[in-house]
């Protein structure tokens, strides 16, 4: 550094990634690489799940204060506000489309066609006590109702013991990370399931299906998409903070606030990472990512594959109105009251939520000078 802060006057900050560092963080390692961060005064540490030998419960990070900053999906998020009333809030949307979708097998061109099939749930939401289903699979089988279909899928957490026979036309590296992705590809493409085997998951476009297509270009899937289905909110992962002493409260003014100051830098400079990843070319940006997280899930994809995950996402990191980060309370509304709709929003308790404002859920406070990106 010249004339920026010294490292060690550097203010600490951590954040808690949802998954292995992808695409989708680009900007948030362009930002560590590029200095953007330490020219706010912060040193930002970003914590991913194989750093914790239990389950990774990035919600309890939050609560726990362990990080400053996490990413949630939105699910993650509304689930824990409505039923454990935490005071979590987003400041921010990374991806500002909806850049999900359902990976199944082959010709599964309507949900009511996932009736009698199995799904892979690797999301960290909370078990309903309810109904013992994870909300996520709450949601689909929502989708599979009002498109025809009963809903009765088998949800499955663990997968069956794949040998190396199995996938010896699949030369990955052999980490654990690559075992998730060699396992669900491959299960994916057989013709016989066994009752271990998922059928579909529910991934992100710019990355499970980009690797699909290039290391297993033999097994042939389908692509269900939630448009249409449902006003599906879009906006995962989100930037979330802890607000235990409401200063992200819309009518208060906290600017003076010292933890606001931090997160006002630290979105500062995260959104001048993904304005640079968003405007320079995928073999740059990647570049960066690579640098910036040395992490083994990167080291096992090639240069080409990498590049290509960074073009497609690049059409996600920016909303409807071409901008990064900043979200529509109209397009909140629309989803919370379809949820409500639905009857799959309760409390502790157990009690049907029937009111919530869009508000409680996130902040646009760090996006009062927009910039257009074109």
């Amino acid at each position: 550094m010249s004339t920026e802060t010294s490292r060690s006057n550097l203010q600490k900050f951590r954040v808690a990634l949802d998954w292995a560092p992808n695409v989708i963080h680009s900007g948030l390692f362009v930002s560590k690489m590029k200095g953007f961060y330490e020219k706010e005064g912060l040193d930002v540490e970003f914590i991913t799940p194989d750093l914790d030998n239990s389950e990774y419960q990035i919600i309890d990070k939050l609560k726990n204060k362990e990080v400053d900053v996490a990413l949630l999906s939105n699910e993650e998020l509304i689930y824990s506000k409505c039923k454990y009333g935490l005071p979590i809030k987003s400041i921010g949307a990374v991806l500002g489309k909806d850049a999900t979708s359902l990976l199944c097998p082959l010709n599964t061109t309507r949900f009511k066609l996932l009736d009698g099939k199995s799904y892979y749930s690797n999301w960290n939401l909370p078990l309903s006590e309810f109904e013992d289903l994870p909300f996520d699979a709450l949601l689909i089988r929502e989708i599979v109702k009002r498109d025809g279909g009963q809903g009765n899928f088998t949800v499955l957490k663990n997968q069956r013991d794949i040998t190396k026979d199995d996938l010896k036309h699949y030369d990955l590296p052999q980490t654990p990370f690559w075992d998730y992705y060699r396992k669900c590809f491959f299960q994916l493409g057989l013709v016989q399931h066994n009752r271990n085997s998922p059928d579909f998951m529910w991934v992100y476009t710019p990355w499970e299906s980009v690797i699909q297509k290039h290391y297993f270009p033999n097994v042939h899937t389908s692509i269900l998409k939630f448009e249409n289905r449902m006003p599906y909110l879009g906006y995962s992962p989100l930037l979330c903070y802890y607000d235990d002493n409401n200063i992200l409260a819309s009518d208060k003014d906290n600017s003076q606030d010292k933890n606001y100051q931090l997160l006002q830098k630290f979105m500062h400079a995260t959104r001048r990472g993904y304005h640079f990843a968003i405007h320079n070319a995928p073999i740059e940006v990647t570049n960066l990512l690579r640098r910036g997280a040395k992490h083994p899930s990167l080291d096992g994809i090639d240069d080409v594959c990498l590049e290509e995950c960074q073009r497609v996402v690049n059409y996600y990191y920016s909303n409807e109105k071409n901008v990064w980060g900043s979200m529509d309370s109209v397009k909140w509304n629309q989803w919370l009251s379809w949820l409500i709709s639905c009857e799959l929003l309760k409390d502790e308790k157990q009690n049907l939520v029937k009111h919530v404002k869009p508000d409680d859920f996130f902040t646009n406070a760090f996006f009062k000078d927009e910039i257009s990106y074109h």
